[in-house]
């Protein structure tokens, strides 16, 4: 197994940071402390051939990688925890093993809509592309700064918005027109961000930031809170302290990563868990934390040690008896466990030298999704199901983007409403590493997965960002 010095881990974090930064402004999710360097990455497969979205287009998405045939190695480990049952927790379920190849998912809603960002302005459409139509517009007041997330009847939206060119602060947007402030201002340079709907829809949870970031240096410990609020701004309230809440398909449970700790010479927080709460604030609970991720992959075919400082980005699959997350390292990981149990670990993807950032997923199925950033500087996106069997040797889903083709792909969202169907910021003839994602104008594309195979339609031109599908 590859070792690496502090030193050069070092170098790793700060070489990242330049993207995150691009990331950040422009209202998307970037990679925590990972790595980006300009290695050549190995050649994509066959192209995809076409498949299921009524467009006119008759060749293969260009940038994407098919689904292989899936082989290899069960990728199960099982970490000591600390984890205590909650009430709220159904008992540890083992998944079935089926297979990882992604088919067409029953049609639900023949005309979804997207909500998504562009140049701070809030917008919808719809996956045929008609229909479209801004909800908040961007001026001197306001700008539309986070992604958004629809209420479970998708008749409003919970967007934060850069307001008076202070913190984010929380609006309700209506798809009939109009808009509201969610929640007072906080004083100082509080920010309210990353809200999310309950699938109940009764209340929102959100990360507050305090305003303890000063030059780039921590100066609070725990600069990052989860709240939540009733639907109609009343009631707000803490839950824990952390960030990127996730709420179960049952509304009684929210995911979340803690803060970790900033050590010194470091340029972020690290050594942080994946932790569980209740929709009361209670029973606090540790599944995981990154002591707890395996440093040793050879047994499971990949040579290199990752080296976990971060874990980030929870999301829920299978109903709610699985949780899937990414970390931040020497080389990223995309990971799944049970969520009652906090066992049955099992890594479906990595990335030498590289990382994952941002995840999404439907709570009740078993795809996700998830922002890759690859060490050649192409950021992709890549689509799995958690229904097969891990294999660190051969990849065994979809990957959108990368250098041969001069392809980025960002800001992934994932729908079943009208088949399994992607959507994301593509941007060809990009140069990768380097580049200003806040100048680049690329394409909002949704692409529908059949067979292992994806075909894209173009839906509108610009630079977008936060990218939501309707519920």
């Amino acid at each position: 197994m590859t070792k690496f010095t502090l030193k050069g881990l070092i170098l790793s974090l700060l070489a990242v940071l330049t993207l995150s930064l691009l990331l950040v402004a422009c209202g998307g999710d970037a990679p925590t402390a990972t790595s980006v360097k300009n290695t050549p990455l190995p050649a994509t497969t066959a192209p995809a051939t076409t498949g299921g979205v009524p467009v006119s287009p008759t060749t293969a998405a260009v940038g994407v990688t098919p689904l292989p045939t899936v082989t290899g190695l069960a990728q199960t480990v099982a970490p000591a925890t600390t984890a205590a049952p909650q009430p709220t927790t159904a008992p540890a379920t083992t998944v079935a093993v089926t297979t990882a190849v992604p088919t067409t998912a029953p049609a639900t809603n023949t005309d979804p809509f997207v909500a998504y960002i562009e140049a701070g302005s809030l917008n919808v459409i719809t996956a045929s592309g008609a229909g479209k139509k801004t909800l908040l517009q961007a001026n001197n007041q306001q700008v539309v700064n986070g992604r958004p997330d629809w209420s479970p009847d998708n008749k409003n939206l919970v967007v934060p918005v850069h307001l008076n060119k202070g913190p984010n602060q929380l609006f309700i947007a209506e798809v009939g027109g109009s808009t509201r402030q969610l929640i007072p201002g906080q004083p100082g340079g509080t920010s309210d961000d990353e809200p999310e709907w309950s699938p109940d829809g009764k209340t929102i949870i959100f990360t507050r930031t305090l305003d303890s970031n000063k030059n780039g240096v921590y100066e609070n410990t725990e600069p990052h809170e989860i709240w939540a609020v009733d639907q109609d701004g009343q009631n707000s309230r803490k839950l824990a302290a952390g960030r990127q809440p996730s709420w179960a398909p049952d509304s009684q449970r929210i995911a979340f990563v803690t803060n970790g700790v900033v050590k010194a010479d470091m340029p972020a927080p690290q050594d942080n868990a994946l932790h569980l709460i209740n929709a009361r604030g209670q029973n606090e609970w540790e599944p995981i934390n990154t002591a707890k991720i395996p440093e040793d992959l050879s047994n499971l075919g990949y040579p290199f040690g990752p080296a976990t400082i971060l874990l980030q980005y929870p999301t829920w699959l299978d109903g709610g008896k699985t949780i899937g997350f990414t970390t931040a390292g020497h080389s990223g990981l995309m990971i799944t466990l049970n969520s009652s149990s906090g066992k049955d670990l099992k890594i479906w993807d990595t990335q030498y030298e590289g990382g994952f950032g941002s995840t999404d997923s439907l709570g009740k199925g078993t795809y996700i999704t998830y922002q890759a950033f690859p060490a050649s500087g192409y950021t992709t996106i890549r689509l799995l199901s958690i229904t097969g069997t891990p294999n660190l040797e051969k990849f065994s889903g979809i990957n959108i983007g990368g250098p041969q083709q001069k392809v980025m792909a960002l800001y992934p969202a994932l729908t079943e409403n009208s088949g399994l169907t992607l959507a994301y910021f593509k941007i060809s003839g990009s140069e990768g590493t380097g580049v200003d994602l806040k100048s680049l104008s690329g394409s909002l594309v949704v692409a529908r997965v059949n067979n292992g195979a994806v075909q894209e339609k173009e839906l509108l031109k610009g630079n977008i960002q936060g990218i939501v599908w309707s519920k």
